[in-house]
């Protein structure tokens, strides 16, 4: 039977390439939020997620070996709320409301609260860059507000 969630997760265009690298749509448990995008005026919150999996490393290692960069934006936005008491994803869940996209992220000690959207877009998929970050920028979102 297949959820919600990765109901959800086939409707966004290039979501494969996550399921291609995962062999499931991610958890995005502990991923760390490293950019934080609003656009008024477009209707957007684009949200940049350095996400690791406990994968197991492959023979032969590939170019993500479960690590990826994932940019996602969230489309059309009708309402939002989000409150930042750290970086990390404890967890979320998608739900549909009529037409709409329903995303709620419950914190343990990060990132909290909801987005209310018509539909959502993977931006990129690439390989991680965690490795190459400072461990400052890796735990502080950088925002951007842009009318």
């Amino acid at each position: 039977m297949i959820t919600e969630r990765d109901q959800i997760w086939q409707s966004i265009k290039g979501s494969e390439k996550l399921y291609e690298i995962y062999g499931y749509y991610p958890t995005l448990h502990d991923a760390n939020i490293t950019n934080f995008d609003i656009r008024f005026e477009s209707k957007e919150i684009i949200l940049a997620f350095e996400y690791a999996d406990g994968v197991e490393k492959k023979q032969e290692p590939d170019e993500y070996d479960g690590y990826t960069q994932i940019i996602l934006c969230w489309c059309d936005v009708i309402e939002a709320k989000l409150r930042l008491y750290a970086n990390e994803i404890y967890q979320y869940e998608f739900h549909r409301r009529d037409h709409l996209i329903d995303t709620r992220f419950s914190h343990s000690y990060g990132v909290d609260g909801y987005i209310l959207a018509q539909g959502i877009d993977l931006i990129s998929v690439a390989p991680s860059l965690r490795d190459t970050m400072k461990d400052d920028y890796l735990h502080t979102p950088n925002f951007t507000f842009a009318p």
